[in-house]
């Protein structure tokens, strides 16, 4: 079932990656400022996420694949919160 799963979740993964490096650019810029705190909480909704998935994909329970749509967005939004929030230079 992940195998036709895997481009959604790969696409969100993707996508809130490059949301989070375009918002980043602010930060080089000089318009906002870059916050250990949301790229930490970012970092956690990332792998929470991920967990869920892979717990998902290793368990024999019957779950409805809907809910999938809730893990890719969690993958998006923490990849985004964690790359548009890292200071410019680690």
């Amino acid at each position: 079932m992940l195998a036709r799963t895997g481009p959604l979740l790969a696409g969100a993964l993707a996508a809130g990656t490059l949301a989070g490096l375009a918002r980043r650019e602010r930060v080089r810029r000089g318009e906002g400022y870059s916050s250990p705190l949301v790229a930490w909480m970012g970092k956690r909704a990332l792998f929470l996420s991920a967990c869920a998935v892979g717990a998902w994909a290793g368990a024999p329970v019957a779950l409805a694949p809907a809910w999938l749509y809730a893990a890719a967005a969690g993958l998006a939004a923490g990849a985004a919160a964690y790359a548009g929030s890292l200071p410019t230079r680690l």
